[in-house]
C-alpha cells in the first residue's frame, strides 16, 4: 500500500466504532468476571473500584466520576451497604460520604488483584513505548470528547 492510499484510509478512518467495542468487550468481560470471582453487579464492581482507587465520596461525586444513572447507583449502593461492603458517614449536616467497610476493603483487594491479571492479559504483545503512545493518543481523544460537550 502507497503512503498516499495509507494517509487516505486513516483520513476516513472512524475513532468511535473501535473504541465503542472496545469499551463494551472490557466492561461484558469485567462484568463476567467479577460477578463469578465475588459475586459483584456490574455497577456494583464499578463502585467497588471507584471507591477503593480514589477514596470517600459523594453519591453525586460517584455519579459525575462514573457516570452512572443516579437510580441505578442508589439502588446499588443500598445493596452494597446492606451487604457491609460500603458504609454511609456524614461529612456535613447534609453531605454523606461513601466509603468503603472492612469487608469491602478485603473486596476491593481482591478486585484490584484480578484487574492487575486483565491488564496484563491486555498488555499481551504490546511494549512499554507501543502503551505509552496508545495512552497518550487516548487521553487526547477523551479531551477532544470531552471539548464536543460543550459545543
Amino acid at each position: 500500500m502507497s503512503k498516499s492510499n495509507a494517509k487516505s484510509e486513516l483520513k476516513f478512518a472512524r475513532i468511535a466504532p473501535p473504541v465503542l467495542i472496545l469499551a463494551h468487550l472490557l466492561k461484558r468481560s469485567g462484568d463476567t468476571v467479577y460477578e463469578a470471582e465475588l459475586g459483584l453487579s456490574s455497577i456494583g464492581w464499578r463502585i467497588i473500584a471507584r471507591l477503593g482507587d480514589q477514596g470517600p465520596m459523594t453519591h453525586t461525586e460517584l455519579v459525575e466520576l462514573a457516570q452512572f444513572d443516579k437510580g441505578q447507583l442508589s439502588r446499588s449502593v443500598a445493596q452494597l451497604v446492606e451487604l457491609g461492603l460500603i458504609s454511609r458517614k456524614p461529612r456535613d449536616w447534609r453531605t454523606i460520604e461513601l466509603r468503603l467497610a472492612s469487608k469491602g476493603r478485603k473486596v476491593f483487594a481482591a478486585l484490584d488483584k484480578i484487574s492487575l491479571a486483565r491488564h496484563e492479559a491486555l498488555r499481551k504483545g504490546i511494549d512499554d513505548l507501543e502503551l505509552r503512545q496508545f495512552m497518550t493518543t487516548l487521553e487526547k481523544i477523551m479531551g477532544n470528547a470531552r471539548q464536543m460537550l460543550v459545543r
